[in-house]
């Protein structure tokens, strides 16, 4: 539950922060329609958000892989 809590804030503040320099320069908005600016910002958000789920799911899977792999180095010591 705890570590829940931690990528839901960790979600938001990745959202405030591309929505922020998505923003930016704030001429660009007067460039543009207004569909177009807001699938571009809701695009931009999403894969924000896509590359922090892979690239912590990814450091959870090498996370645990290192963790097996320790402890069948420990078992194959234990048989010796």
């Amino acid at each position: 539950m705890d570590g829940n809590l931690t990528y839901a804030a960790c979600g938001l503040l990745i959202i405030a922060y591309a929505w922020a320099r998505f923003n930016t320069p704030p001429s660009n908005r007067s460039s543009t329609r207004q569909t177009l600016y807001w699938s571009s910002a809701i695009g931009y958000m999403l894969s924000a958000l896509v590359l922090f789920a892979a690239l912590s799911s990814f450091s959870a899977l090498a996370h645990g892989a290192r963790r097996c792999s320790a402890s069948l180095t420990t078992r194959r010591f234990r048989r010796l």
